[in-house]
């Protein structure tokens, strides 16, 4: 059973928050409250939404087997195709048989998408626990209030959530780059006023932050940009059936203006992975710099140090010699002499 894999699905339990959306009828979201028992998941994703016009978006934080397997049975996902996912190492995007995988990574925070497939309408994403990620709170605050452009309205489409995720993540990622370089700022003046090995090892810190973010800005392009294809590929196919005389794809698992959104989310990605490098370079060159003050001060004192010891060496030799003992107990000819010294008391 691939759901009792602890090293898959490390964590001791999984919250499952539910929010349902009306498409037609313009009403608020509405959020039910989390859950974390398996059974209690089992009982309200088995039942269908209160509406006819209703999706669900159900969001999973955390990998706990028991629970991640009663959403795959009560949304209606085979089981081995739900939990295939979590085994991909690297971001990835799959399209096959009308459903869509999709796996982001966020500095060590991993998000997996499944869209399409099951009994009714849902769009599931899961995220690894870590209570310090900002990506899922923007998700959320994106899901409950949307975004600045007031034509993206979310529950009239439920593929904007690739959208949401894809920007973000992006949000997340650029947000992180621009703390990287106002950090090493300060880094900067602190290691060429007090230049120390700890500052030294500051920078080499930064320098592997900045290259975690390359990886996941590498990731997400190439996931982003999978994604791109496959909205192309639905579009196509919707031109086709225009041309036959047929109504596109009630069912498209994602929409025309999500993939519109995604094209203009690319110039975001593409702007960030021309960053990415400069930033790590003047990373290096600051590194570099840091380094060689450190040395050139440190060749300066030691500079100091070899004058001091020239200049006492006079000093050191006499004090080499008289402190070898010649005329303690010292016999000459068999015959004992001894030395004494009278300092006068007065001048």
């Amino acid at each position: 059973d691939l759901y009792k894999d602890k090293e898959t699905f490390p964590d001791s339990s999984t919250t499952v928050q539910v929010v349902e959306f009306r498409k037609e009828t313009p009403v608020p979201a509405k959020w039910l409250p989390p859950m974390t028992d398996p059974e209690e998941v089992t009982r309200v994703l088995g039942q269908r939404p209160e509406f006819a016009d209703g999706w669900r978006w159900v969001h999973c934080e955390g990998l706990h087997g028991d629970t991640l397997k009663a959403v795959a049975n009560a949304t209606g996902w085979n089981e081995r195709k739900f939990g295939g996912i979590f085994t991909w190492t690297r971001a990835s995007m799959e399209w096959a048989d009308n459903v869509i995988l999709v796996h982001f990574k966020n500095q060590g925070t991993r998000i997996f998408i499944w869209q399409g497939g099951g009994k009714y309408p849902v769009f599931i994403t899961c995220s690894t626990l870590n209570p310090g990620d900002s990506s899922v709170t923007r998700i959320l605050d994106f899901v409950d209030r949307g975004c600045s452009r007031p034509e993206i309205v979310l529950r009239t489409d439920p593929t904007l959530m690739f959208y949401g995720i894809v920007r973000a993540v992006i949000q997340d990622l650029r947000f992180s780059v621009h703390h990287v370089g106002n950090t090493m700022k300060d880094a900067f003046n602190r290691g060429i006023s007090q230049p120390s090995q700890s500052n030294l090892a500051f920078f080499y810190h930064l320098q592997d932050r900045l290259f975690i973010l390359s990886l996941d800005a590498t990731s997400l392009k190439n996931a982003a940009i999978n994604l791109v294809k496959v909205a192309d590929k639905m579009q196509e196919v919707d031109e086709e059936r225009k041309q036959r005389g047929e109504r596109p794809d009630p069912k498209r698992l994602i929409s025309e203006r999500t993939r519109f959104m995604l094209n203009d989310q690319m110039g975001l990605i593409n702007l960030l992975s021309q960053e990415l490098p400069d930033v790590s370079q003047r990373t290096e060159a600051i590194v570099n710099l840091a380094f060689n003050t450190l040395a050139f001060r440190t060749n300066n004192l030691l500079q100091i140090l070899a004058v001091i010891t020239l200049a006492s060496l006079p000093l050191t030799v006499v004090t080499g010699i008289l402190g070898i003992q010649w005329f303690d107990d010292t016999r000459i000819n068999g015959e004992q002499y001894v030395i004494v010294t009278d300092l006068p008391t007065r001048f």
